[in-house]
C-alpha cells in the first residue's frame, strides 16, 4: 500500500501580504515613537470666579509620580517658559481670547532656560503647523476648549470653566483648579479623545 501523502494547506498570498504590511507599519511606528521627543504638556484653566475658582491657572502635566510633580497630580506652574508662551499665544489666537498680556506676565516674564530635562520644550513650530479640526461633542472633559497633540501625545490643553456647571463636571463643590478628578481618569479621557481623532497630530477645538 502506498502511504497517503500529506499536503500543506495552500498559502493565502493576499493574507500573507496583509500581515507583512501590518508588521512593517508596526515597526515603522515603533521607530517613529522611539525618536519622538518627550514633550511636557501644559494645561491652562480659566476658572469661574463666582464659584471660588482661580481666574487663571497653569498646570504642567508631569507623569504621575514624577519627582518634578512633588507629590501633586496636577502641579501648578509657578512660571512659564518662552516656548510654552509662544505655543499658547498661537492657540489663543484660534480661540480669540487675547491673553497676550496675561501669558507674558504670569507671574513674571517668561523664562528662557528650560529646567525640566529630560522633557522637551513645547514644540511651538510644530503646533503652528498643525491642522485645527472640530472635536466631537461632548468634549471628553466638561470645559475643555482645545487639545493639541503631537505623535498621539498631548502637548497643550485649554479649559474654560466660566459658566460650566459643577454638575456637568461631576462635582458637588467647587475647587480652585476647576476639576475634581483623578490624574489616571484625566489621562484616560484625554488619551481616548486623541485615539478617537484618528490623526497622529492635530488641534481639536470645542467652540
Amino acid at each position: 500500500m502506498i502511504p497517503e501523502q500529506k499536503h500543506d494547506p495552500p498559502v493565502n498570498n493576499e493574507c500573507m501580504s496583509r500581515i507583512t504590511v501590518n508588521l512593517l507599519f508596526a515597526f515603522l511606528n515603533m521607530a517613529v515613537y522611539a525618536q519622538t521627543p518627550n514633550y511636557l504638556a501644559i494645561d491652562i484653566r480659566l476658572g469661574d470666579v463666582e464659584k471660588g475658582e482661580r481666574v487663571i491657572s497653569f498646570v504642567r502635566l508631569f507623569p504621575e509620580g514624577h519627582e518634578f510633580a512633588e507629590g501633586h497630580e496636577f502641579p501648578t506652574a509657578s512660571y512659564l517658559h518662552i516656548s510654552e508662551v509662544e505655543s499658547l499665544l498661537h492657540l489663543d489666537s484660534l480661540l480669540g481670547w487675547n491673553l497676550y498680556s496675561t501669558l507674558y506676565r504670569h507671574p513674571s516674564y517668561p523664562a528662557r532656560d528650560w529646567q525640566f530635562s529630560p522633557f522637551s520644550e513645547s514644540p511651538t513650530e510644530i503646533i503652528r503647523s498643525l491642522k485645527a479640526v472640530q472635536g466631537p461633542y461632548p468634549p471628553p472633559i466638561a470645559g475643555l476648549k482645545l487639545l493639541a497633540f503631537v505623535d498621539l501625545n498631548p502637548v497643550v490643553l485649554i479649559f474654560d470653566f466660566r459658566g460650566v456647571s459643577l454638575q456637568s463636571r461631576n462635582m458637588s463643590r467647587a475647587v480652585s483648579g476647576g476639576l475634581d478628578i483623578s490624574r489616571s481618569e484625566f489621562d484616560s479621557l484625554i488619551n481616548r479623545a486623541i485615539h478617537n481623532a484618528e490623526l497622529p497630530s492635530a488641534i481639536l477645538l470645542w467652540q
